[in-house]
């Protein structure tokens, strides 16, 4: 039998070797890509927060009084972004769809495992206060009430009812899925 001096083509052990390196080389970038993308999110989260605290913070220095939970779960960011004198896209979550304007919801009736959220958890001693806009009316409890038109102007002024004495924001970390907590400072 007489060998070729020119060999023609791979063996199917080299083209199994070849497949195999370049599978481990794009499941390494698939990962890194996925977790940086993931610390982005998270980088985005803490930044929205540490914006809302700092708002929210400003607003009890103006007020004396944080806004209640119905207050900070209305749908309707832009008179939000006004009365928190805030860029209204801080109220959306990285992976919030398009027609989400806000992401904040009341921390006491939040039950799902997989909604990208931010929790704000209103306390004071007058629960009911904290949690609605009790001197006003019609606005329900319900983490995604919206405020209606006639309460515009109110809510624009910055007189709007319903106070809390201090907070907690709170937001799950996509990279190791832990909540991370911020307090108010009274």
């Amino acid at each position: 039998m007489r060998k070729s001096f020119y060999q023609q083509g791979f063996t199917l052990i080299e083209l199994l070797v070849i497949v195999t390196v370049i599978g481990i080389l794009a499941s390494i970038g698939v990962y890194s890509y996925t977790s940086y993308t993931a610390y982005a999110r998270d980088t985005q989260r803490a930044s929205d927060i540490k914006s809302l605290t700092t708002a929210l913070e400003r607003y009890y220095d103006d007020k004396g009084q944080y806004p209640s939970v119905a207050n900070m779960t209305t749908t309707n960011t832009t008179n939000l972004s006004a009365l928190l004198k805030i860029d209204g896209e801080t109220f959306r979550s990285p992976t919030a769809s398009p027609s989400t304007n806000n992401s904040i919801v009341d921390y006491s009736t939040y039950t799902s495992t997989t909604q990208d959220v931010y929790r704000y958890n209103g306390i004071s001693t007058d629960t009911a206060e904290c949690q609605t806009n009790s001197n006003l009316e019609p606005i329900s409890v319900h983490p995604q009430s919206r405020v209606v038109a006639s309460l515009e102007p109110l809510f624009a002024a910055g007189t709007i009812a319903g106070y809390c004495e201090s907070f907690i924001l709170s937001y799950k970390k996509d990279s190791d899925n832990t909540w991370q907590y911020v307090y108010s400072r009274h």
